[in-house]
């Protein structure tokens, strides 16, 4: 029992320093690997408060414990207290494009699901992360739903297809790292006589100092590009971060993008298992200011290890409203 009482204090302890530590506005690697779990880290902390409730009053350690744990789950609410769903954001499906953005995990052999998820879902535009050849043949069957479509393949799961409704300009790709293998696709969409600037982004995982600054670079360039673009601009795709990140809120105070995640929930897209408390956010839907999301969702299981994200796009109300 007594070795229990110590491992729950070490507990409390680490908790609390990794929450602390995680909060420095540092761009180093264990930082960002320690700020993306917000919402693990206050679950820990309240399941470590109930804990203590039953030794609370009569025990000095167990206060002392549960203050620990409590002061975890402060510091941790506080950052989720922006992605709380709030009633007072529209949740209609109304709008001038939908959106889908899917990570369909390269070696994912379910074709059928993400054929059937699109069929369903019905978006004007798909972005489809890690893909092939093998899923560039696995999805010629939606040709007839969308007459308009790009693909590249690039190794280290870094190919994409571009599916859409409307017309598409020109397809620009970009190379933002030293690594060819990395690549963002630019491209216009007109859509209702409105243009609309997408950049499709698949940025590095930070699985080592390496990767993590070709992450940070890829997403500082992308961010001075559509800092410097006139009208309605959109960055969709697997950025590898969350929004709890410093990389990630330098990237949109650089980009000058909103997340619609804001005041809709937490909307995790990746993780190990199907279990929610496991899973983050790291694909996104970023807009320019003039721009509001009506709908914002997960979507279903497709085979991977991430579920797709959902966004319905419009014109903010109070632009329509100026002209």
């Amino acid at each position: 029992m007594r070795n229990l009482k110590y491992f729950i204090l070490i507990g409390a302890v680490i908790l609390l320093v990794a929450s602390t530590i995680s909060f420095l506005p540092l761009e180093m690697l264990p930082i960002d690997l320690l700020s993306h779990f917000r919402l693990q880290y206050f679950a820990a902390a309240i399941i470590g408060v109930l804990i203590c409730l039953r030794k609370i009053h009569t025990q000095t350690r167990a206060r002392i414990v549960a203050g620990i744990f409590i002061c975890s789950a402060i510091l941790n609410g506080w950052a989720l207290v922006p992605y709380l769903p709030s009633g007072n954001v529209s949740t209609s499906t109304n709008g001038s494009i939908k959106i889908a953005v899917a990570n369909i995990y390269t070696k994912n052999q379910n074709h059928d699901a993400v054929l059937s998820f699109i069929r369903q879902e019905e978006p004007d535009l798909v972005l489809l992360i890690e893909t092939n050849d093998r899923w560039v043949r696995a999805m010629a069957p939606l040709k007839n739903i969308y007459p308009y479509s790009y693909d590249i393949f690039r190794p280290q799961n870094f190919g994409m297809i571009v599916l859409s409704k409307k017309p598409m300009g020109p397809v620009e790709t970009k190379f933002f790292t030293d690594s060819k293998n990395i690549v963002s696709l630019l491209f216009d969409l007109i859509i209702e006589g409105k243009k609309y600037s997408i950049a499709a982004v698949h940025a590095a995982p930070p699985i080592g100092n390496k990767w993590f600054q070709r992450r940070n670079l890829h997403l500082q360039s992308v961010a001075n590009l559509v800092s410097n673009q006139n009208g309605s601009t959109l960055v969709l795709g697997d950025l590898n971060t969350t929004p709890f990140s410093y990389s990630y809120k330098q990237f949109l105070k650089s980009s000058r993008l909103k997340d619609p995640r804001e005041m809709r929930g937490y909307l995790p897209t990746w993780g190990p298992t199907e279990l929610f408390p496991f899973r983050i956010p790291i694909d996104h839907i970023l807009l320019s200011k003039d721009l509001e999301a009506t709908s914002l969702v997960v979507g279903p299981d497709i085979g991977s290890d991430h579920r797709p994200l959902i966004a319905v796009i419009r014109p903010r109300t109070s632009s329509l409203s100026k002209k």
